[in-house]
């Protein structure tokens, strides 16, 4: 009987890596793109009015708002970010059960002890 391996993911079927890796990328890749679009580009649209307003340093009061909405903005994202990805993490978890008996053995026996089995119990 094999022993339990300490990072079960590593000893995955290739195609479940390959998988996962594109969704990573994927779902990473708009995370990014969300986040340049609202660090950069928040100030933008702001009111005329409030470019005229000059605060320290001589810098213009939409770029203070902009920047402390998006530090907020960027912590709420990070959240949601994870969020996503146990979902993906789930998905991953479902198809391997649904591979159950292609997986190496020490793949099946850590998925065991942390309480994932074929039939569906988790702890």
């Amino acid at each position: 009987m094999a022993a339990p391996v300490e990072h079960p993911e590593e000893h995955l079927p290739e195609r479940h890596k390959t998988w996962y890796w594109n969704r990573l990328v994927q779902v990473t890749a708009v995370f990014f793109v969300l986040w340049t679009v609202i660090a950069i580009w928040w100030h933008i649209p702001a009111p005329y009015a409030w470019r005229n307003v000059l605060l320290f340093g001589n810098m213009p009061l939409h770029w203070y708002l902009a920047a402390f909405i998006s530090i907020w903005v960027g912590v709420l994202m990070i959240f949601v970010y994870h969020w996503v990805m146990e979902g993906v993490d789930q998905q991953l978890r479902a198809q391997a059960l649904a591979d159950w008996e292609e997986l190496p053995e020490d793949v099946r026996m850590s998925l065991r002890l942390s309480g994932v089995t074929p039939t569906g119990a988790q702890r």
